[in-house]
C-alpha cells in the first residue's frame, strides 16, 4: 500500500491455453528390423541348419500329417435262436439226427404208417338189399366179372338205364374199399363223409369210406362197414 493506496501487479502470468498445452507428440523414428530404438544396431540372423544325422531321413515339415487311426475288424455277433420262436422248432433241431460216415441218418428204422382197419364191407343199394363183400366185384345192368381178376359180379335194376352194362369196379383188399371207373357213359361221383364230391377219372382208385355215397350215374350206391 502507498500513500494510501494498494498496489496492483499488473504482471498477470498468462495461462496458456488447452490448445496450446496439448501439442501433438512427434511421431517415433522409423525402427529397423533388427535394431532396438535407443541401442546399437543388433543384425539378427537365422539359425543356421543342423547337419543331417546318419541313417535318418530327412522329411520337409510340409509333409508332416496327422495319422488316421486304423479302425478296428468289425466283431460278428454269434447266432442267436430267434425271439419268440416255438419251442417245438427249437426242440426239434436239438433232437434231429445227426449225420454219421457215408452222410446216412443215425435213425435208419423206417416206420410203418397206420392203414385202415380192415371192416366187411356193405353196399348198400337203393331197394334196400345190403350186400357184404368178400371180394371184389364189378357192377353194371350186364356186368362181366372178366374185367378184374378174381371179381365177382353184381347186377343192377337201374330203369333208367344210366347205369352202364360194366360200369365200376369195387376193389377189395387189406387197405380198404376203392372204386374205379370202367369207361362208363356217365361216369361216377363219389361224396364223402364230410359231404365234399370226387368224380372219378379214367382208371384212378377212389377210396371209400363207411359213410360214402357212389353215385353211378342216377343210380346211388351207399357204402357200410361192420366192425371186423
Amino acid at each position: 500500500m502507498v500513500g494510501g493506496y494498494v498496489r496492483v501487479d499488473t504482471s498477470t502470468e498468462k495461462i496458456p491455453s488447452t490448445a496450446e498445452r496439448i501439442r501433438p507428440l512427434a511421431p517415433p523414428p522409423p525402427s529397423t528390423p533388427g535394431v532396438v530404438s535407443g541401442l546399437a544396431p543388433v543384425i539378427v540372423q537365422p539359425p543356421a541348419p543342423r547337419p543331417p544325422v546318419a541313417g535318418l531321413i530327412s522329411v520337409p515339415p510340409s509333409i508332416h500329417s496327422p495319422v488316421a487311426p486304423t479302425p478296428p475288424a468289425p466283431i460278428e455277433p454269434a447266432p442267436q435262436q430267434p425271439v419268440g420262436a416255438p419251442a417245438h422248432q427249437a426242440q426239434a433241431q436239438a433232437q434231429a439226427p445227426s449225420a454219421v460216415a457215408g452222410g446216412s441218418s443215425i435213425d435208419e428204422e423206417t416206420r410203418v404208417a397206420p392203414r385202415r382197419i380192415v371192416r366187411t364191407w356193405i353196399l348198400a343199394l337203393p331197394t334196400g338189399e345190403r350186400l357184404p363183400l368178400s371180394s371184389s366185384v364189378i357192377v353194371g345192368r350186364e356186368p362181366s366179372a372178366s374185367l378184374v381178376a378174381g371179381a365177382g359180379a353184381l347186377a343192377v335194376n337201374d330203369p333208367e338205364k344210366s347205369v352202364s352194362k360194366s360200369h365200376a369196379a369195387f376193389e377189395l383188399s387189406e387197405n380198404g374199399l376203392t372204386v374205379r371207373d370202367l369207361a362208363s357213359t356217365n361216369g361216377i361221383i363219389v361224396v364223402d363223409p364230410q359231404g365234399d364230391d370226387v368224380e372219378v377219372y379214367g382208371d384212378v382208385a377212389v377210396d371209400l369210406y363207411p359213410g360214402s355215397f357212389v353215385e353211378l350215374g342216377r343210380y346211388v350206391i351207399r357204402i357200410e362197414a361192420d366192425p371186423a
